[in-house]
Formats: structure tokens, C-alpha cells, sequence
């Protein structure tokens, strides 16, 4: 050390090494991706204690899928700074589309969307606004919505289809219901409700609810294909509630189990142009 003293010794001499503990610390940098640390910041880390990285991050219309070590994303997603680690560190945050749409409590992100309930069962493809059923069983009577849209829906039936809650389709905006398959509605709310127009080209539609069966609100409801039974369990239920009612085409079987139920309420009427209709 050239600031050290020199001391000349003549003869045998016995030397005593004494060091003072300095643990190191790195630098660490976070690149957002555009998103926003809300708590939990991490610049350094100090070599025998390591760091947690942030879970607290937000960015508008996505959502945090944990940090990398590369630009390219992959391998195992990095949620500490270990004990025994050195060097200065580079992580990226992940992160993925929201979509509007939640099914059965999970929502649609550019991540999950062709499984989106990891069964095989549910998928969803943003470029046509397609949610497809396979052979999907989704919901509870006590969950409040199965289905939940925030903006225009076409639904896909393959298979057959089952979904149980308070409310099984609840829609703002229009929805369109089609596909070979089958769906069975049990509702203790509403069954399929949307703001925009509802739609039925095909499939087999076999729906039940204390309220109101299929509710458009101020909209239509249009039948062109396929077989619907709607069937209004409660006192007062309605089975089609609809600014107006259009059958150009399929089956239609609407029952009011209640003396005091209603099969079809609407403002401007029912079109009848090549559906069959079954009381």
C-alpha cells in the first residue's frame, strides 16, 4: 500500500494480518417496457443479502407477467436477486394485452387466450372478436357472471357447453351466438344479456333463468338459425326482452313456468319470416 508506513526490522519478527469486512454492492437496472413501479424499487444489491424485484407494476390496458434477464423473454421469469450473486444486473419487464373480456373470473390477455382457462376448453381470438366453447363447463349458480364483455362479442359453440351463474352472458355490446355445437344456460339472474343487438345464427341454445332469458335492453334480438328454448323460471321472469324480436329462420321455444311470467316483451314487436316458433 504506498500510503501504508514503512517500518525497517532487523532479526525475526511475527506479523498479524487484520482485515475489515466490506461486502460489495451492484448496480441493478429495471427497464418498464413502458409501465410503472408503484412500490419496491430496486437500483442495487449488496453480495450476501440480494434484492426482491418489483411485483407492484402497472401499465394502461396490460398486465405484468414478471421480469427477464434478455429482451427476448425467455427462460425462467426472475423474482430475486440471490445471496451468492455478483455483477450488475439487467431485467425486463414482460408484459401482456388486456382484451375486454373475463371468463369465469380470469381475464383474456395476449398470453392466455387460446387456452384461457388452461383446459383446452375456452379460447379467444382478438382479430375476430371470437370467443369459442368447447365442450366448456363454466361458471357456478352463486359466481355473478360467467361471461363478462366489454365490447361486441361473437360466440362459438362446439360441442356441448355448460354454464351456471347469476348472470351467464353480461354484455355491453352486441353479441352474436353461433357454431354447430350446443350451450345449457342456468341462470339465477339473467341469462344472456347484451346492450347491443343479440344475434343467433346456429347451434342449440337451451336456456333457463329466474329473470330475464335473453335481454337486449333498447336492442334486437334476432334469430336466423339454429334451436332456441328459453325458459323463465321466476315470478315475472320474461323469456326474450327485446326492443323488437326478428325470426327469419331455426326454432324457437320460449315457456314461462310462472303464472305470472312473460315468453316475449317487446316495444316495437315480433318479426316472424321463417322461424318456427313452439309454445
Amino acid at each position: 500500500d504506498r500510503g501504508a508506513e514503512v517500518v525497517l526490522v532487523s532479526g525475526d519478527a511475527t506479523y498479524t494480518a487484520t482485515y475489515t469486512s466490506s461486502a460489495r454492492s451492484y448496480n441493478v437496472s429495471l427497464n418498464v417496457g413502458g409501465g410503472t413501479i408503484g412500490s419496491g424499487n430496486v437500483t442495487s444489491y449488496t453480495c450476501g443479502t440480494g434484492a426482491t424485484l418489483p411485483t407492484d407494476m402497472t401499465k394502461d390496458g396490460y398486465i405484468f407477467e414478471g421480469w427477464y434477464d434478455n429482451e427476448s423473454f425467455s427462460g425462467a421469469v426472475v423474482t430475486v436477486i440471490g445471496t451468492s450473486e455478483t455483477g450488475d444486473k439487467t431485467y425486463y419487464a414482460k408484459w401482456a394485452i388486456l382484451y375486454d373480456l373475463v371468463i369465469d373470473g380470469v381475464q383474456v390477455n395476449d398470453t392466455n387466450k387460446d387456452d384461457v382457462l388452461g383446459n383446452g376448453k375456452v379460447s379467444y381470438d382478438p382479430e375476430t372478436n371470437t370467443l369459442t366453447l368447447n365442450n366448456a363447463t363454466i361458471g357456478s349458480i352463486a359466481s355473478a357472471s360467467a361471461i363478462i364483455a366489454y365490447t361486441d362479442i361473437n360466440v362459438k359453440l362446439v360441442g356441448v357447453n355448460t354454464i351456471e351463474s347469476g348472470i351467464a352472458f353480461d354484455v355491453d355490446g352486441a353479441l352474436s351466438i353461433g357454431g354447430s355445437g350446443s350451450i345449457n344456460v342456468v341462470s339465477s339472474n339473467s341469462g344472456i344479456y347484451a346492450t347491443g343487438n343479440i344475434t343467433i345464427t346456429g347451434g342449440t341454445i337451451n336456456a333457463a333463468a329466474s329473470d330475464r332469458v335473453i335481454s337486449a335492453e333498447d336492442s334486437n334480438v334476432t334469430i336466423s338459425g339454429g334451436t332456441v328454448r328459453a325458459t323463465a323460471t321466476g315470478a315475472y321472469g320474461v323469456g326474450i326482452a327485446a326492443d323488437a324480436v326478428i325470426l327469419n329462420g331455426g326454432t324457437l321455444e320460449v315457456i314461462a313456468t310462472d303464472e305470472d311470467g312473460y315468453g316475449i316483451v317487446t316495444k316495437s314487436g315480433v318479426t316472424v319470416n321463417g322461424t318456427v316458433i313452439v309454445y
